[in-house]
């Protein structure tokens, strides 16, 4: 594991700011259905791909397909490729692994990726977005706090506070 600010407390901490929206735009009907299953791997910098992570919107047993597994397999992709899975499907379908999904609707930012599954493709892309700026924004919070307080101490390195 990679001595990475990005956590799974602090993944979830973004997620909490993001899941209103995705509620609200469930509850209005701007979504196709009341699932979804988010997941959040280790940054791109960490030695190896491994889940850091994944919740889900709506009762399982009702899940028209395993959103769980899709949006797995989607983060797997923009994990190992750097790309997002739109662009996988759309312009570089030779990139594609056997048993990777057929479906797209990943974000990658800063070799932040997050990916989604359940509702239209295009939104399982925005909300997967959304949860990378959410989670760059609380990176740079902690980064800035990190900051001041070292330099209160008179310490130029993050390792010396």
């Amino acid at each position: 594991m990679s001595d990475s600010i990005v956590t799974a407390r602090l993944v979830e901490a973004a997620f909490a700011i993001v899941e209103p929206t995705i509620l609200l735009m469930m509850e209005a009907g701007q979504v196709k259905r009341r699932s979804f299953h988010i997941v959040v791997p280790v940054p791109r910098t960490a030695p190896s791909y491994s889940i850091l992570y994944e919740k889900s919107i709506g009762k399982k047993e009702e899940w028209e397909a395993s959103f769980d597994e899709i949006a797995r397999s989607k983060s797997a992709i923009t994990w190992r490729t750097g790309l997002s899975s739109s662009y996988i499907a759309h312009c570089a379908p030779h990139l594609l692994e056997m048993n990777d999904t057929i479906f797209w609707g990943s974000d990658i930012l800063d070799e932040l990726v997050t990916a989604g599954s359940g509702v239209e493709p295009y939104y399982d892309e925005m909300f997967s977005g959304m949860n990378n700026l959410a989670i760059r924004a609380l990176c740079k919070h902690r980064h800035t706090s990190d900051v001041n307080r070292v330099r209160e101490m008179g310490k130029y390195l993050l390792s010396d506070a």
